[in-house]
């Protein structure tokens, strides 16, 4: 299983489902729906759905839409930008999963105080 994208989503989930009134569901469901869209590059990713190497961003994306929001991707070029993008985030109380435009591996869940 994905476990490090699925349970980032899942935390967010948590957020969001109080915030926004969805279903939050577990984490085997996450990976299910991500599952039911192909990754773009099968060569280099997995095409199934248990075990797989990790979820791509698309796949991400479906599981978000799966719990009725909608996944927005911002591309920033300066850390000006990202810093007003997250700001914006937690001045909403929403969280956020996002990658780090400087770094080459990993993804940051952010998630406000309450």
């Amino acid at each position: 299983m994905a476990a490090c994208a699925t349970s980032a989503l899942w935390s967010c989930f948590q957020g969001t489902g109080m915030l926004f009134q969805h279903k939050i569901p577990p984490p085997v469901e996450i990976t299910k729906w991500a599952g039911d869209h192909l990754p773009e590059n099968l060569l280099a990713a997995s095409s199934r759905t248990f075990p797989n190497s990790g979820l791509t961003a698309t796949q991400m994306a479906h599981a978000v839409r799966c719990v009725g929001l909608e996944p927005l991707v911002i591309g920033a070029n300066s850390r000006y930008a990202v810093n007003s993008v997250m700001y914006a985030y937690l001045r909403g109380k929403v969280p956020r999963y996002w990658r780090s435009p400087w770094k080459s591996r990993g993804m940051l869940l952010d998630t406000p105080l309450r």
